[in-house]
């Protein structure tokens, strides 16, 4: 699949490349950062990828920018090929080999394809359906997509299962604090293309220790219609000092649009350079991301019946993965 991408450098040339430059980042943090982004940019091609890394260009030019203590965290403490395989898996398989296929389908069957698809999960009900959910990922794939969101309540191991079988997608796998045991931890390090997403309680700071002595990728993540500490600035400043050694925090709104006061914080934040950690809205930056590769957004969420979701958020039954495959799904819902 990869070596036939259309004349683009094969992943295994590029892999090569990445991963040398990661090891270097160790001992020169700042200098690599900026020659892996240049190198990047120099063999971008799609439209995503060149907005990406002109955009990172523009933050490494400034040397007193706090992604550069991010970088350095990065490189010295979590594990080389686990951030090389989820990298990889994410730039490559998803943002280029990915993309390309999603603008060709869109273009020749009319209906937009989103990047990554966000999946709610309960344990319980996802112990009977786990081969339909490790269908729609492989449906997803032959589409283009190869990022997944998801969402667990009660066991998270089950989805580690689904992870394994599909080791050239990248998968965010969200829960709770407390259900992140040492089993869970230990079983979750073997797949090195997941990052975790921490949520916010009592038990975050512990659980984030034992994921950076473990040398794992992962975030955190809060729900912003549950926490109502002061401003947007105040919450990533209290949760960036508050869970250590995180490079992303997530964001989960009540899917605001992208002119409200909330997400216009969150960037302005992002682009001010001085918080260690990079804020993203899981709803917004998805939407924004799929429109700049292909300029209509398509969001897409289904909830733990399987069923997609509407733009405000309620159930729709007639549409579920369990009873429909993915491609006739989008074709009815997302038409161009």
């Amino acid at each position: 699949m990869y070596d036939a991408f259309h004349g683009g450098m094969p992943r295994a040339i590029i892999e090569t490349f990445v991963r040398q430059k990661l090891t270097q980042l160790k001992s020169d943090p700042e200098r690599c950062a900026r020659n892996l982004v240049d190198m990047a940019l120099d063999f971008s091609e799609g439209r995503f990828q060149k907005y990406f890394f002109h955009l990172a260009q523009a933050m490494l030019k400034n040397r007193q920018s706090s992604y550069y203590s991010i970088i350095e965290d990065i490189a010295a403490n979590v594990d080389t090929e686990r951030l090389l395989t989820f990298g990889m898996n994410v730039g490559y398989n998803s943002l280029t080999y990915g993309a390309k296929r999603i603008r060709e389908l869109e273009a020749a069957q009319g209906f937009n394809i989103p990047w990554t698809v966000i999946l709610y999960l309960d344990s319980d009900k996802f112990n009977m359906q786990s081969q339909t959910v490790n269908s729609l990922i492989c449906q997803g794939k032959e589409l283009g997509i190869y990022t997944w969101f998801i969402f667990t309540k009660g066991r998270p191991d089950a989805m580690l299962e689904a992870v394994a079988q599909n080791p050239d997608a990248a998968f965010v796998v969200l829960a709770d604090a407390h259900e992140l045991d040492d089993t869970f931890i230990e079983s979750a390090g073997k797949c090195h293309n997941l990052m975790l997403s921490v949520g916010c309680d009592s038990d975050t700071v512990a659980v984030c220790d034992k994921l950076h002595s473990q040398k794992l990728l992962y975030s955190v993540y809060t729900d912003i219609r549950r926490d109502s500490r002061g401003t947007i600035s105040e919450l990533i400043e209290y949760k960036a000092s508050e869970c250590l050694h995180t490079p992303f925090l997530l964001f989960l709104g009540s899917a605001p649009d992208s002119e409200s006061e909330y997400y216009r914080k969150i960037c302005e934040v992002r682009e001010g350079h001085h918080i260690k950690t990079v804020p993203f809205d899981i709803y917004e930056d998805i939407r924004y991301i799929d429109g700049v590769i292909s300029e209509d957004s398509c969001l897409t969420i289904f909830d733990a019946d399987g069923n997609l979701l509407r733009p405000d958020r309620t159930p729709d039954p007639q549409y579920n993965y369990n009873t429909m495959n993915l491609q006739d799904i989008l074709s009815a819902c997302f038409k161009k």
